[in-house]
């Protein structure tokens, strides 16, 4: 894992944004699985499953962030009770914040590329793909055929910051007397779930070398 630090303001206002959407994430769907496993929300046990899974892996993109430097703009999310109101608008919903984060991403990695910083956009390249493939199973869980109907993400953002914006509108960062507290009432659970670690190209050559040996 590359270890460096994004130091233009921009990139730092981008790991913002992406951060606070990835704890966000991790909250809505934490308190998601609580009501579905209380019998409050009508989810299949196959989409709890991926729900589950998916708060693994997005916990996982918000501990790197973190250890990039990032800060949330905040910890603490008003989730309305439309959103957990039924499986449809709660799936909708995950579905949107996985789009804004998609899309932050790509600027993000952008940035980082055209500033020379390959390990770090290598790195972001591989969160927005999970990010991704997260949004295809919650098209195929809404119904959506086929799922995987583009062969390209959409552009959203010039520059990532501007998915704060963008997460703002969806009344998750407005400061409400029962707003929940990343990372949500149950913990992660991370069965079946591999790869929490990223790796980048030198990683992997890294390892090569180690373990080819001294030359002869």
């Amino acid at each position: 894992m590359h270890n460096g630090r994004m130091n233009d303001t921009r990139d730092a206002n981008g790991l913002v944004a992406l951060i606070t959407i990835e704890a966000a994430l991790v909250t809505v769907i934490g308190v998601a699985r609580e009501r579905a496993e209380a019998g409050d929300l009508d989810l299949a046990v196959d989409e709890i499953d991926v729900l589950r899974a998916a708060q693994c892996q997005d916990e996982a993109h918000y501990h790197l962030l973190r250890a990039l430097g990032a800060v949330p703009a905040t910890e603490v999310f008003a989730i309305a009770e439309s959103t957990l109101g039924g499986r449809e608008p709660l799936l909708r919903f995950v579905l949107a914040l996985k789009e804004i984060a998609t899309g932050a991403g790509m600027a993000l990695a952008r940035a980082q590329a055209g500033a020379g910083e390959p390990p770090l956009a290598e790195t972001i390249f591989a969160m927005g793909a999970i990010e991704a493939g997260h949004a295809t199973l919650l098209r195929r869980m809404l119904g959506q055929s086929p799922p995987n109907d583009r062969a390209f993400l959409p552009w959203r953002f010039t520059e990532a910051a501007d998915a704060l914006v963008v997460l703002a509108e969806t009344g998750l960062l407005d400061v409400t007397p029962d707003a929940v507290a990343f990372p949500g009432p149950l913990p992660r659970d991370c069965r079946g779930v591999a790869g929490l670690v990223p790796q980048t190209t030198e990683d992997a050559l890294r390892w090569r070398d180690i373990t080819a040996g001294p030359k002869s």
